[in-house]
């Protein structure tokens, strides 16, 4: 090493072995904040395009009960109680509306934390719907059974209908959101900084 900086600085060169060992000390620690900022970057964007994936799943299974249960409770009301009969295929197609969130109920754990009580709800209240459904099935088809319930009472199922749909529609626009915010933040940051400008300026366009 002496003789190198001789070489670089002229003879009768005497280094100062403490500021140079200062120096590259510096630099490794730098050197070490870069690896681990790196890291966490890449455990974040993992993160997030895994929440982004599961807001998609999340949404599409969502959305047959969305559409299919403001009709089911109404029907379920107008005939009271009674699903046995033609034409109550909704409230068999509810049933797979249901099982389709509970087939993708892992994906629902895959939300962001803000996320996940308002899923769980959701996937309770689907197998919930199941179960009330076949039981009802299974007692409008047995004579016996219906000498000793009261089975056209579908006060309960009614307000479980309503309770899925809410709270469906209510998780599917959290999923949008998720989607929207993971969107930008995976983008690079010259688009993630014009996309966060052109938002300021719309805000303060909005009267």
């Amino acid at each position: 090493m002496q003789i190198l900086a001789e070489l670089i600085c002229g003879d009768g060169y005497v280094p100062n072995w403490e500021a140079i060992s200062a120096i590259a000390t510096a630099l490794a620690v730098l050197v070490a904040l870069w690896i681990r900022a790196r890291e966490r970057s890449r455990q974040r964007s993992d993160r997030l395009e895994a929440e982004v994936r599961a807001g998609v799943i999340v949404s599409q299974s969502l959305a047959s009960t969305i559409r299919l249960f403001p009709s089911i409770v109404p029907y379920i009301r107008r005939t009271e109680g009674v699903i046995i009969e033609s034409p109550a295929m909704n409230v068999l197609y509810g049933i797979d509306a249901c099982r389709e969130i509970l087939e993708k109920e892992a994906f629902f754990n895959q939300l962001p934390t803000h996320c996940l009580g308002l899923g769980a709800l959701v996937c309770s209240l689907a197998r919930k719907w199941c179960s009330e459904i076949d039981v009802r099935l299974q007692t409008q088809r047995n004579a016996d059974l219906r000498k000793v319930v009261d089975w056209q009472n579908h006060d309960f199922t009614c307000h479980l209908g309503e309770e899925i749909h809410k709270h469906a529609v209510g998780l599917k626009e959290k999923c949008a959101g998720v989607m929207e915010i993971g969107a930008i933040a995976l983008l690079p940051f010259p688009k993630r900084l014009a996309a966060k400008l052109r938002e300021l300026c719309g805000k303060r366009e909005t009267p």
